[in-house]
């Protein structure tokens, strides 16, 4: 009998942690960060879209057996992707890796420094995106994969 009551405790541990990572990785907690950084140039709040997440998820369990971050073919959609070693990695760490680029961004001349990345933070940031959509899973590899897919007008 102890044996079973130790096996519910743990189920339910098991279960409240598990809801606890789903709960950091909710709609609005990929919208904050984005639309804070966005709030932070200047530039509108980005919104939700369901559509968008289907993609993201889509793309998602396409890559949950390697778990590598490889883009999607969707050339006419942004996209940003996040790798994390283990589980419980959150939206908001994502979001937030994306972006630490901004510190090697130059708005005025559009140019990032040599040798470092700006592509995440810009796709955060970009004004002609207006609709975000993501997904988070743990590989097969007990990894974190998440990914955003934006809608993107490339002349804004």
């Amino acid at each position: 009998m102890a044996a079973s009551i130790a096996g519910i405790f743990f189920m339910v541990f098991i279960s409240a942690i598990s809801l606890g990572i789903q709960a950091q990785n909710s709609p609005d907690d990929f919208l904050a960060p984005h639309n804070a950084a966005r709030s932070e140039v200047g530039v509108k709040p980005i919104e939700w879209d369901s559509n968008l997440e289907s993609v993201a998820n889509d793309w998602a369990n396409q890559n949950k057996g390697t778990c590598q971050l490889n883009h999607s073919d969707h050339h006419d959609l942004g996209e940003n992707l996040f790798w994390g070693g283990g589980s419980g990695w959150t939206a908001a760490q994502a979001v937030g890796d994306w972006v630490s680029e901004k510190q090697y961004w130059h708005p005025d001349s559009l140019t990032c420094d040599a040798g470092q990345e700006c592509g995440h933070y810009t796709q955060v940031i970009w004004k002609g995106a207006s609709k975000v959509g993501c997904a988070t899973i743990t590989c097969d590899t007990g990894d974190t994969w998440i990914g955003c897919n934006y809608n993107v007008d490339f002349y804004k």
